[in-house]
């Protein structure tokens, strides 16, 4: 082979070898680039399980506090009830035209008291009272 083959061999290799360079690096960027986003989504999705978590931590909390409210209900209304049944057996015993009469001791109980209710009563019965003395 003469020189000017041997040149001419040795820039048809240096041109192969420029663009095999030039295509791998092509093929680098396009993985690094590939890699970038790959990654942006894993963070995205971390993002999104973390969120979800403590959402999900919320959720639990108010379901606690609504379950304590809810038993806390029920608990009052338990008590109402027993309440309404104890009212209901007085009311059984109630005669509205039976009279009642005050002892000296409701007299002065209701005389210490600050409800003028009761103080209407007392006047009431007291009157009938001394009447009935006269």
């Amino acid at each position: 082979m003469s020189q000017s083959d041997l040149v001419s061999e040795l820039k048809n290799t240096i041109k192969d070898l420029t663009l095999e360079k030039d295509d791998l690096h092509k093929a680098v960027s396009h993985k690094e680039s590939r890699n970038k986003q790959i990654l942006i989504r894993l963070e995205n999705a971390n993002k999104d399980v973390d969120h979800v978590g403590k959402h999900a931590a919320s959720v639990k909390k108010e379901n606690d506090e609504l379950k304590l409210k809810v038993a806390t209900l029920k608990a009052k209304l338990e008590t109402t009830n027993e309440l309404l049944k104890i009212a209901k057996e007085k009311l059984k015993d109630y005669e509205p035209d039976k009279e009642v009469e005050l002892t000296d001791e409701d007299v002065s109980n209701i005389e210490e008291s600050e409800e003028p209710e009761l103080k209407s009563v007392l006047s009431e019965k007291y009157n009938k009272f001394g009447e009935e003395e006269e």
